[in-house]
């Protein structure tokens, strides 16, 4: 598929260089997703990173977690008292 997207983009242009710079952004908009993917950074108590972006589906998972959390700390007291 990509070969012939840049042959195309090569046969509309009549030259290569398009393709190489269009190539080179691509490869470039990668690197810089995997930097930001596999980068250490400082991580919290519960592994997520300061930079976490929270989605609709992780605030409710990150809801429901502390709910989890909250009810074995009441377990735990109870059945130590």
């Amino acid at each position: 598929m990509a070969g012939a997207f840049f042959t195309l983009v090569v046969a509309l242009f009549g030259s290569l260089w398009p393709a190489i710079a269009l190539h080179a952004l691509i490869d470039l908009g990668a690197g810089m997703m995997a930097w930001l993917a596999l980068r250490e950074g400082s991580a919290g108590d519960d592994g997520h990173s300061e930079y976490h972006v929270q989605t609709p589906s992780s605030v409710v998972m990150t809801d429901i977690e502390k709910k989890r959390a909250d009810g074995n700390r009441q377990d735990t007291h109870a059945a130590s008292g």
